[in-house]
């Protein structure tokens, strides 16, 4: 995977504070993602939106996207076979399944 270097002119933080509230190609980014690997961009985001502000559950996903459970087990699972969540067993095997964000980068920029 290319690396690209970025020349950064101002201290950091104030960049990167800048960087994330302004419409810009970091912020951009999360998107590129998005439609580089999926068709129907808005559902996805909606759902990474959904799991980056702490609903983790498949109903709270569902209710929040609102979906029928059915429908958002396919989106589920492509967010998860790319990598951008990850769905966690509880520590004591009992209970429902969880889901956060893999990309930690997508969670700050949704």
């Amino acid at each position: 995977m290319p690396h690209y270097m970025l020349k950064i002119r101002e201290p950091f933080w104030q960049f990167l504070d800048r960087e994330l509230r302004e419409k810009t190609f970091i912020l951009d980014e999360g998107d590129f993602l998005l439609r580089y690997e999926f068709e129907d961009v808005s559902t996805y985001k909606l759902i990474l939106e959904a799991i980056a502000t702490g609903h983790n559950t498949l109903g709270e996903i569902k209710d929040y996207a609102r979906l029928r459970a059915t429908d958002i087990t396919p989106y589920l699972r492509n967010l998860a076979q790319a990598d951008l969540i990850e769905k966690v067993k509880p520590v004591l095997g009992k209970g429902r399944y969880r889901y956060r964000m893999a990309d930690h980068f997508l969670s700050s920029a949704s």
